[in-house]
């Protein structure tokens, strides 16, 4: 059993992540950066691209490579990683931060390499049955999404049940562990891709950093007076909306959020 190489080792398109990060810097309504003014926050396009591709096998790695050889294998390996690339640069546009048909296309994804290595390792079998009807073999044959235009509504009318796969992503996806969340850039891109997310934070006598950290993941993005996401399940009536429990990895609680730890400030070595 081979080590998969990860999609962020290989290959990345940098220059649609680079203009997307810089774009950031220019929106104010409905962005996080309005809450507190915080130092080097991290670009939410940057985070959202190196997660994805941090879970992402890069083509090179896939089992389905091996089965191939010569040219054909090169010129697979290549078409797979344009679809990994058009995906990207799909997930990294501001308007498409909470555009359910792109967060659930990346989830699937993740979803797909996760059950692929398990099944390999033999953690898991095909035939296992998850929440919606679907099998783990299923998320691995549907799963790979692809979003260029020419593909994009074939994807759609065979994509997994999202239930199965938000199910099998909650339980088996590896979790986010951020030990110096700062502004929540990080934690609230993970919340955005499904995963669990383990965050601390530095806290002295005013506890800014934990409360950045918390309210961003816990205030949904809403730009011109309507909700892009989820800023409605704050009221207490709407917790359990059909729409979050499709998006979130878990159903939508007053614990949401991501967990934050706080931890005290390192004290400062001082120079002889």
């Amino acid at each position: 059993m081979s080590y998969r190489k990860k999609l962020i080792e290989v290959s990345l398109p940098l220059k649609a992540i680079n203009e997307a990060s810089a774009k950031e810097k220019s929106i104010r309504h409905g962005h996080p950066s309005t809450l507190h003014l915080w130092w080097a926050r991290r670009p939410l396009a940057a985070c959202r691209a190196v997660l994805f591709a941090s879970l992402v096998d890069d083509p090179s790695s896939d089992p389905d490579a091996n089965k191939l050889s010569g040219e054909t294998r090169e010129h697979w390996i290549g078409e797979e990683r344009q679809r990994l690339h058009s995906l990207i640069e799909e997930l990294v546009k501001w308007e498409n931060s909470n555009a359910p048909e792109v967060i659930q296309a990346a989830r699937s994804e993740i979803a797909r390499c996760v059950a692929s290595r398990k099944v390999e390792t033999g953690e898991l079998a095909l035939d296992l049955k998850l929440p919606g009807g679907s099998t783990v073999g299923d998320l691995i044959r549907q799963g790979r999404a692809d979003l260029r235009p020419e593909k994009r509504q074939r994807w759609l009318d065979r994509q997994p049940k999202p239930e199965s796969v938000n199910a099998f992503r909650a339980e088996h996806a590896p979790p986010v562990y951020d030990p110096f969340c700062g502004g929540g850039s990080i934690p609230l891109e993970a919340q955005r891709l499904g995963l669990r997310r383990i965050v601390k934070a530095t806290r002295s006598k005013v506890p800014v950093p934990p409360q950045v950290g918390k309210h961003s993941c816990k205030v949904w993005q809403t730009r011109d007076g309507k909700s892009t996401g989820h800023g409605h399940c704050a009221r207490r009536e709407q917790r359990e909306c059909a729409a979050c429990q499709a998006m979130h990895s878990h159903p939508p609680s007053s614990s949401s959020a991501a967990r934050v730890l706080p931890m005290p400030v390192w004290p400062r070595a001082r120079s002889s």
